[in-house]
């Protein structure tokens, strides 16, 4: 494993960079986001912490358009048991792209009247045609107590069910943070390579998930970070400098808008969540990504089984303790 990983020189402190012009109060920013996804996992239908199961559709072929039934009724695709939800409630099938570079998207058809169905936040009507709605990837559906999040990975449809109920009173525990440290934050460029390549990343539910390799960042980890925690606390341990690849998915609709790190470090499976976390980086400033570990999180299969998570790569298994970023979720995943 040390082999993969090669040591390289370092990139400078974001606070001593250009890239930092852009982002005048970074800790209150990292701060204020840690407070929206705590109310985000609390509040919002589509929270992590609510997700019960997944309906995977075959993928979209000629004269084939998948489709599901939503209702109480045992047998069918997606079964939402509540009072009130008929046996066949709702109908919905992925439309194909209707043609090069056009989107997916999903048609909804009302099957029975009640159920209270709502479609981005709005009654889908009982009966005529605008009981027929046609809506993008990413539109919330709602049916009684449960929510729908419906979108293609691969060209197939992919349902994420979620039940409100499971984020009620005591039920919800919020995630957890290291603190805020300036010292992992950096301004650093991509080293990009020249022939980038497809790399192949097992998932959480054992499949495998295709990402382009972009190229690597290098960066000098802060004092203390190749120490564990008690030599830390001892005063002990130095930094390290450490080469961290960046990855584009080719598994989405449009690969080109953003590069990921997916890493683990030395507190994975003790401080920090097992399978390891992500970062997601915004394009470059004047040449320069950021790449802030405070803002590194924890994959959804953190939080439920439902998720397909990719499993980061040994390459990027940083010989490091990042403190920064979340940590390992205190409550009990929910399956």
């Amino acid at each position: 494993m040390a082999a993969i990983l090669v040591l390289f020189s370092l990139a400078a402190p974001l606070a001593a960079t250009a890239a930092d012009s852009r982002d005048t109060d970074p800790l209150a920013r990292i701060e204020a986001e840690r407070r929206a996804k705590e109310k985000y996992f609390r509040d919002h239908a589509w929270s992590p912490l609510r997700a019960f199961a997944r309906h995977d559709f075959l993928p979209c072929g000629p004269g084939r358009d998948p489709a599901a039934i939503v209702g109480a009724a045992e047998g069918v695709e997606v079964q939402f048991d509540a009072p009130g939800i008929a046996p066949q409630q709702l109908r919905i099938t992925v439309l194909r792209p209707e043609g090069d570079g056009a989107p997916f998207r999903f048609r909804l058809e009302r099957l029975a009247p009640g159920g209270n169905v709502r479609v981005d936040g709005k009654p889908l009507p009982e009966e005529g045609p605008e009981a027929v709605r046609i809506v993008p990837e990413e539109t919330p559906i709602e049916v009684g107590p449960f929510a729908i999040r419906p979108y293609v990975q691969a060209e197939a449809g992919i349902l994420i069910l979620f039940d409100s109920r499971r984020t009620e009173g005591t039920h919800f525990v919020a995630p957890a943070h290291f603190p805020v440290d300036p010292a992992w934050r950096f301004g650093v460029p991509l080293v990009r390579l020249p022939e980038p390549e497809t790399v192949r990343i097992q998932t959480s539910l054992g499949r495998v998930k295709e990402y382009r390799r972009a190229g690597y960042f290098e960066i000098e980890t802060p004092p203390g970070s190749d120490a564990d925690s008690r030599d830390r606390d001892a005063g002990a341990g130095g930094s390290r400098k450490v080469r961290v690849y960046a990855y584009q998915p080719t598994f989405v609709q449009h690969k080109e808008e953003g590069l990921s790190v997916l890493f683990t470090d030395l507190t994975t499976g003790k401080e920090s969540y097992s399978v390891g976390r992500y970062i997601d980086l915004a394009a470059p400033t004047d040449g320069l990504f950021t790449l802030d570990f405070n803002s590194a999180y924890n994959p959804l299969c953190a939080y439920t089984h439902v998720y397909n998570c990719p499993i980061p790569p040994r390459e990027n298994t940083l010989p490091v303790a990042v403190r920064a970023g979340e940590k390992d979720y205190p409550g009990r995943p929910r399956h």
